[in-house]
């Protein structure tokens, strides 16, 4: 009733984020995510491991994504005037493309062969990314003492699809109960970086 009731469809910013995987030259994870506010609070980035991923080249970087999401459009619904109306949302390929150059697709693999690579955070330069164990005040710590810069791994996830994004997902696990339990099963550090008034906590500036 709730949603019947109250739900409106609106338009909101996705971003698309380099993740360069260490120990390999203009090399990187691309991750795709709707919530940029946990940005700096990743940790690790999850692929499907039998799914089929693409190793493709844009530019002077060399970018792994999902083999489906690569060329997938899948419908999107707009909001203009009051009436809404349908239309594909552009695939991984044309977003390359529209960025400058086309994609050059070099050779593809099973996500399982990019599992447990380590790669450089967006905000690895942030207080809370080098401290040991995490920031976490209000949720249970996984007790490992490693910090978020030295985490940065690529887990498997089973639940990554083929239609959503890249076929890489940001994993942030201060930030939501999924990203959560994935955290604690791969020994990841929990970064939370929300006061309980929604103001960043002060180690993030």
């Amino acid at each position: 009733m709730e949603v019947a009731e109250g739900r409106k469809i609106v338009s909101h910013t996705a971003v698309y984020v380099r993740c360069p995987i260490r120990g390999r030259s203009k090399e990187a994870f691309l991750v795709w995510t709707t919530t940029p506010w946990t940005l700096p609070a990743n940790v690790g980035v999850a692929l499907n491991p039998k799914q089929t991923y693409l190793r493709v080249r844009h530019g002077e970087w060399i970018y792994y994504v999902g083999k489906e999401n690569f060329d997938y459009e899948r419908k999107g619904t707009l909001e203009a005037e009051g009436a809404s109306s349908k239309r594909n949302l552009p695939s991984l390929k044309r977003v390359l493309k529209n960025a400058g150059s086309e994609p050059e697709v070099l050779g593809e693999m099973l996500g399982e062969e990019l599992i447990g690579l380590q790669y450089d955070g967006p905000y690895d330069h942030l207080p809370a990314q080098q401290r040991p164990g995490g920031v976490s005040p209000y949720a249970t710590m996984t007790g490992q003492d490693v910090s978020g810069v030295e985490a940065h791994l690529s887990i498997a996830w089973a639940e990554v699809t083929g239609q959503e994004g890249t076929g890489i997902v940001h994993i942030a696990p201060g930030c939501g109960s999924e990203d959560y339990h994935l955290g604690v099963q791969n020994n990841l550090p929990v970064i939370a970086p929300l006061e309980q008034d929604g103001t960043y906590l002060i180690l993030f500036r």
